[in-house]
């Protein structure tokens, strides 16, 4: 990231009258990087001709959805309404917004402030606003990012208007503007004009998946427990994401996993399973959440599943038989694919309908609801675990190869013995 990083700060250190285009792929994490890392390094940079004086203030537009200009000023007014003094922003938000629609172009960030020769008629209370903004709002310190440039619809906004806009920030004051967009998702010809015209450095956003993860856990609003939890699960979130097959790393999908899992995680970490024969094995029960999780979030964003449509997922016991008889009719199933690809230990494999319903927007995220499922997936029957199934989980556990073989071939033994007496036939259920 040091390139982007350092081409972006050179940009706000030099005399330029251009904007600069950071370009990539939706997803990949452009407006994370620029709010809530870049954002920051560039608030502790001195403008130019500031006589060093001030520093950066940097704002955030998404141009998605905008009809017209007026739209793309109601906008910034919007990003901008914070620095104003509360009493003065409070006040005048609707004489403000009249003042920046109203406004030439060439005005909008002019030497003078905001609103220079824009109140003659909008009476005391627009002046009195007015010369407050002055004192708060000299923006030859304004650092514009308009993001989204790929999702303005043309027909609504034509590329002279839009072109006349960008080159007005650019050209006057020597503003520092940064264009987001997906260069790939343009319009060809709408974008060649824009960028012969407007942009004068194209840089291309790319992140290895270790930056990607590292930039969102550092500014992840959570507990330090939480984020040193998933840090040590790198490896497993890693090989997931970045597996032959899945494409690229999408910064929407981690953000979504990181978001869904950690509902779960923070009622189990501060309120403990709930069972009390799991507490032993609340991190490996996590781990499996973790994976599951992890799985349905990135099928769901590929469309391979939905809320309705669960492909087999929910079939594993038919699954398990097939297995058993040597039947081969399973072997192309969607369910196989899915443990091949994220949970790697069919033994390990378990259907969560609370995530699952969670991830697909079918249900909000039900912690009594998951207790139920681990008490079924681990026998537990009135808060104990019978003898049988103990030794069965144990077998099953991520970390059995640590068993010594004497007690390992032991364990074998009394589950052997358990079978024979009918303990694991299927319960009969009466209704």
């Amino acid at each position: 990231m040091n390139r982007i990083e350092n081409v972006l700060l050179n940009y706000l250190q030099t005399e330029t009258n251009h904007a600069i285009l950071l370009t990539g792929d939706w997803g990949s994490g452009k407006t994370h990087y620029i709010k809530n890392v870049f954002f920051e390094k560039a608030k502790n940079i001195k403008t130019i001709g500031s006589g060093a004086e001030k520093n950066y203030q940097p704002i955030l537009v998404s141009l998605f959805g905008v009809k017209s200009i007026g739209d793309i000023k109601d906008r910034i007014w919007i990003s901008l309404y914070p620095l104003l003094d509360n009493k003065y922003a409070h006040y005048g938000t609707s004489i403000l917004k009249g003042i920046i629609k109203s406004v030439d172009v060439s005005k909008l960030l002019g030497k003078e402030g905001l609103l220079e020769g824009t109140v003659d008629n909008a009476g005391k209370t627009a002046k009195d606003i007015n010369k407050k903004a002055k004192e708060k709002l000299k923006f030859d310190n304004l650092l514009i990012c308009l993001d989204d440039l790929e999702r303005v619809n043309k027909e609504y906004l034509k590329e002279d208007e839009l072109l006349g806009f960008i080159n007005s920030l650019v050209e006057h004051d020597n503003n520092k503007i940064i264009l987001i967009a997906n260069e790939d998702k343009m319009d060809a010809e709408r974008f060649k004009k824009i960028k012969e015209k407007t942009i004068g450095y194209t840089l291309h956003f790319e992140q290895s998946f270790r930056e990607v993860f590292d930039n969102f856990i550092s500014t992840y609003d959570s507990t330090d427990t939480f984020k040193e939890f998933i840090s040590k699960q790198y490896k497993i979130i890693s090989d997931i994401f970045t597996k032959e097959g899945q494409g690229r790393v999408n910064y929407r999908t981690l953000k979504n996993f990181i978001s869904i899992f950690g509902q779960g995680y923070h009622v189990i970490g501060t309120q403990g399973l709930g069972i009390t024969p799991l507490e032993r094995l609340k991190e490996s029960i996590l781990i499996d959440i973790l994976k599951f999780t992890l799985g349905v979030c990135i099928e769901f964003r590929k469309g391979e599943i939905s809320y309705k449509e669960r492909q087999d997922l929910e079939q594993y016991e038919t699954l398990a038989i097939s297995r058993i008889l040597g039947k081969e009719s399973q072997k192309g199933s969607y369910l196989i694919k899915f443990i091949d690809s994220y949970i790697n230990d069919d033994n390990q494999y378990t259907f969560y309908t609370s995530i699952y319903e969670t991830v697909t927007g079918g249900n909000i995220f039900d912690i009594n609801r998951l207790r139920q499922e681990l008490r079924k997936k681990h026998h537990v029957i009135d808060d104990n675990i019978p003898i049988h199934y103990d030794i069965y989980n144990k077998l099953l556990e991520h970390d059995y190869l640590k068993l010594a073989d004497r007690e390992y071939r032991d364990l074998l033994r009394k589950l052997k013995n358990y079978a024979e007496q009918g303990l694991f036939l299927p319960r009969r259920v009466h209704s």
